[in-house]
């Protein structure tokens, strides 16, 4: 059983973390690009997002060491538990050395793209280091599974704070001192190895008889890692793409330049996405614990209720964003890049809706039905690819938003649904009837924000006072009460009030 002071202080803190970051990232993000200027501000962010594509090496065993601790977890078998970690720890260590590989390859054959010498030596180094990081690291991330398994989301809220104040301190000092992208690039591995530490520091702290031996191998289980981690690859690391291909295909279909006006309204919807995802962000490992122990009934009460509130969270957010995003790009960044409003228009709406159904993901992966998801998601990676590639020379930035939104939106429309139905058997109509009332509130609440932002004040401070404090509240609890039932009311009220037992 989980104790809703867990639950509930968990997601605070991930919460407050995501918030945090996001915080110090507007404040950053000006910041650098004044110091580096656009053009060594796009190459730092094509280098990271040629990187983040490294880590799809890890062929989704990640998820695969957090869905089967978790599934094991309820029967509190130590040398299971040890035999899931250090199984999937010493895979972890043979991808790390293909990464190392790698890392070297793309940061050897990527300085091709740039006529530059400077530019050249620069990314080369970047990339090399942000890559030799990740594979130092990778082996240990095996431990996160402990931490999110027992719902310790305050030690990895604790390991992100720690982490978020440490990067940011060294990239302040590094560029006060006018050193470029190749000293980030040290700051950020650093950073990672300082977290690495407090990792596992934590993870013995609440399981001091974790052990990773070479005899707990389950030789026999292996294969079943890797089918269900490959799945769960495909479907993680199309959604890293969904975060980055932009980025990459704007610095190479265009210019470096063009890629920090599409990064920011890019991550405006990636805080976005990543707010709502972290606070519900214990339903995989709670998803499967459930399913563990019952015969699924439970698991698709509980899944009812997680989309219903991942959903509420998901449209409220983003009708605090929609009517002020223009504002807070000028107040963030000032007039300079008009074209990021129009792109976080067109992509708001399908990160919406995909935020809707994170706890659909977390059924896949709890269930271990990755496969049908994973195939769907790969037919949107390559149309994203492809209509990007046709849209990019007429339209631009907004060809490649369009392109993305539209094969994303086309997913949770159709293929979540009908996925869920399949998996759960509960009715397709219930969640298409869910997803339709999410769309029409969400666009008629959002209509109702921008009416009132451009007729009623004249000050954008004023404007985004009243969206915020005023008008997102009374968003919030309206569809809250059309959508909750009076059963998931009183549960709520009663985990909030005296924090009972789950």
């Amino acid at each position: 059983m989980v104790s809703a002071k867990l639950l509930l202080g968990g997601s605070f803190l991930r919460v407050f973390t995501l918030i945090a970051n996001v915080v110090i990232a507007f404040l950053l993000m000006p910041y650098v690009i004044g110091k580096l200027g656009d053009e060594w501000y796009g190459l730092w962010v094509f280098a990271g997002s040629l990187i983040t594509y490294l880590s799809i090496l890890d062929v989704g065993l990640s998820a695969a060491t957090q869905r089967f601790y978790s599934y094991h977890l309820p029967q509190n078998n130590h040398r299971k538990l040890n035999a899931v970690l250090s199984t999937t720890f010493f895979i972890f260590l043979g991808i790390s050395f293909l990464i190392a590989a790698a890392a070297f390859t793309v940061a050897y054959v990527g300085m091709a793209l740039f006529d530059s010498e400077e530019i050249k030596k620069a990314f080369y180094f970047t990339t090399l280091i942000l890559g030799l990081s990740l594979a130092v690291n990778l082996p240990l991330y095996s431990f996160y599974g402990i931490l999110t398994s027992n719902f310790r989301y305050d030690y990895t809220s604790y390991i992100q704070l720690i982490k978020l104040i440490i990067r940011t301190s060294l990239i302040v000092i590094l560029l006060e001192n006018e050193h470029g992208v190749i000293y980030l690039a040290g700051a950020t591995a650093i950073t990672e190895v300082i977290g690495t530490v407090f990792l596992l520091f934590f993870t013995y702290k609440i399981a001091p008889w974790t052990k990773v031996r070479i005899r707990y191998i389950e030789k026999e289980n292996i294969k079943e890692y890797f089918i269900f981690g490959i799945f769960a690859f495909l479907a993680s690391n199309i959604e890293k793409t969904r975060f980055n291909l932009g980025n990459i295909l704007s610095g190479t279909l265009l210019t470096l330049t063009s890629v920090t006006s599409y990064n920011i309204a890019l991550k405006l919807c990636e805080y976005y996405f990543m707010l709502v995802q972290s606070i519900l962000g214990f339903s995989t490992p709670m998803l499967t614990q459930s399913y563990a122990q019952d015969d699924g009934k439970e698991t698709s009460r509980k899944y009812i209720f997680l989309i219903k509130a991942s959903g509420i969270f998901a449209v409220t957010g983003a009708i605090a964003l929609i009517p002020t995003v223009e504002v807070l790009i000028n107040l963030w960044l000032g007039a300079e890049y008009p074209d990021a409003t129009m792109i976080f228009y067109v992509l708001i709406g399908a990160f919406a809706l995909a935020s809707v159904h994170n706890p659909s993901m977390s059924i896949y992966i709890s269930l271990s039905k990755q496969k049908g998801i994973s195939l769907v998601m790969l037919i949107e990676l390559f149309t994203t690819i492809v209509f990007s590639i046709i849209l990019t020379p007429k339209y631009g930035l907004i060809g490649i938003a369009f392109a993305a939104g539209g094969s994303w939106l086309l997913t949770s429309l159709f293929a979540h649904p009908y996925l869920i139905a399949k998996y759960l058997k509960i009715s397709l109509f219930a969640i298409h009837k869910l997803n339709m009332i999410f769309i029409l509130f969400g666009s008629a609440a959002s209509y109702v924000g921008l009416y009132l932002v451009e007729n009623l004040f004249e000050n954008d401070i004023y404007s985004m006072m009243f969206i915020y404090l005023a008008y997102t509240p009374f968003v919030f609890f309206v569809l809250s009460a059309i959508i909750l039932d009076n059963s998931q009311k009183s549960m709520i009220i009663s985990l909030v009030k005296r924090r009972q037992q789950v």
